[in-house]
C-alpha cells in the first residue's frame, strides 16, 4: 500500500467507518486494511 492509501485508510476509520467499508472504499482486502489498522496502534 502507498502512503496515500495509508492515510486514507486513518482517516476513514478516525471517521468511524468499519474494516469492511474502508476495504471497500479503498479496493482493498479487508485483511489489508485490518493491517495497516494494527500497525498504527502498535506504534
Amino acid at each position: 500500500l502507498s502512503d496515500e492509501e495509508r492515510k486514507r485508510i486513518k482517516g476513514l476509520a478516525e471517521g468511524g467507518f468499519s474494516g469492511r467499508e474502508i476495504a471497500r472504499r479503498v479496493r482493498r482486502s479487508p485483511q489489508g486494511v485490518a493491517n495497516v489498522l494494527s500497525k498504527d496502534v502498535e506504534k
